[in-house]
């Protein structure tokens, strides 16, 4: 999975490509809120992307 900061976001299949393979591969994508509601650094981050990845 592909982790990137922004706002959260489903975690779609997307086409994944590499210019020395020719079969196209799908990478999961997720996107996590890095701040919180009053723009600091959230101290929950690690939770988010426990549940992107399904691990909780």
């Amino acid at each position: 999975m592909l982790l990137y900061p922004g706002n959260d976001d489903n975690r779609n299949y997307r086409a994944f490509e590499n210019s020395n393979d020719p079969i196209m591969h799908k990478c999961k994508l997720g996107f996590v809120n890095v701040l919180d509601e009053n723009g600091d650094l959230s101290k929950i981050i690690g939770q988010k992307v426990f549940e992107l990845i399904e691990v909780l």
